[in-house]
């Protein structure tokens, strides 16, 4: 990123796939970039993984936005609160003793 980067700098983006949009800074609020991922995760049945991921990259972008552009700072402090999503845990099964045992005294695959 250059560091004389205009206050009306712009990115690229691709809503729905056609095309580019032009968007300027001011238009990359905390609404839209909860949007983007959740649009993403409803068209793609992304995971909550993908979408963390997704916002981390965002949230990237937004750090090194504040330090080329502090007259923007209550704009991207809004878009670096966004919170990333919570993912349903796995369910941890744990052998039985016994269990533990019988695999043990199985051999298979030619032991330890």
């Amino acid at each position: 990123m250059s560091r004389h980067v205009p206050a009306a700098a712009e990115v690229r983006a691709r809503p729905h796939g056609h095309g580019s949009v032009r968007l300027a800074i001011t238009d990359l609020d905390a609404e839209l970039v909860v949007a983007f991922p959740d649009e993403l995760a409803d068209q793609r049945a992304a995971s909550t993984a993908t979408y963390n991921l997704r916002l981390t990259a965002i949230r990237a972008f937004f750090w090194s936005l504040a330090l080329e552009e502090p007259a923007y700072s209550g704009q991207i402090q809004r878009v670096l609160t966004v919170p990333s999503k919570i993912a349903t845990k796995r369910e941890v099964s744990f052998l039985l003793r016994a269990e533990i045992e019988a695999i043990l005294t199985a051999g298979v695959g030619g032991g330890l």
